[in-house]
């Protein structure tokens, strides 16, 4: 036949003519620890919730802070003697658990850091290739604008050329009208 202990500690009760109040001292007793603490108050999951708690207030500091810090603040939280939750397993186990997630955020922050240098040298090298193409454009159009402007001054110079030619040929012309003009007059 099987019971749990609550069964065997009732018939226990009602066998030797116990009173409630016995039955409710032994039931306070199983629910603490060794150590002194309820076990029933202070679950590991309320021990981390506070610990959480705690941190995103600031009082908690998981880089600065070690574990007996922690504890320490923790048992001044519930008011609790020092070193009451020393050898208590739901702090521990609490602690444990926020090592853990502590340990994956920083390695997750480290591949985060280590993918931004990645990305960042991927773009400073975009950048140089950038500044290069850059760098070939404006020569380009240095070199286009000094052949335009090489274009423009040779054509200035062989308008010029061809006018001043043009000029002097019309001054042989009326020369040549003048001095035939002369030679007419002499003539009659």
């Amino acid at each position: 036949f099987f019971c749990t202990k609550k069964i065997v500690q009732t018939l226990f009760c009602f066998y030797f003519y116990a009173d409630a109040t016995t039955l409710q001292t032994m039931t306070d007793k199983e629910n603490v620890s060794p150590t002194g603490v309820d076990s029933t108050l202070y679950t590991k999951q309320k021990i981390y919730d506070d610990i959480k708690e705690l941190a995103e207030g600031g009082t908690i500091d998981f880089a600065k802070h070690g574990k007996k810090t922690i504890r320490a603040t923790l048992e001044q939280h519930y008011s609790l003697d020092e070193k009451t939750l020393r050898k208590y397993a739901p702090f521990d186990g609490a602690m444990e658990q926020i090592s853990e997630e502590q340990a994956q955020e920083d390695k997750e922050n480290e591949e985060h850091k280590t993918e931004e240098e990645e990305m960042t040298a991927d773009g400073a090298e975009d950048n140089a290739d950038m500044d290069k193409k850059v760098e070939v454009a404006d020569v380009e159009n240095e070199n286009e604008d000094t052949n335009e402007k090489e274009l423009t001054e040779k054509k200035k110079t062989k308008k010029k050329k061809k006018k001043d030619k043009k000029e002097k040929k019309e001054k042989k012309e009326k020369k040549k009208k003048k001095k035939d003009k002369s030679k007419k007059k002499k003539d009659e």
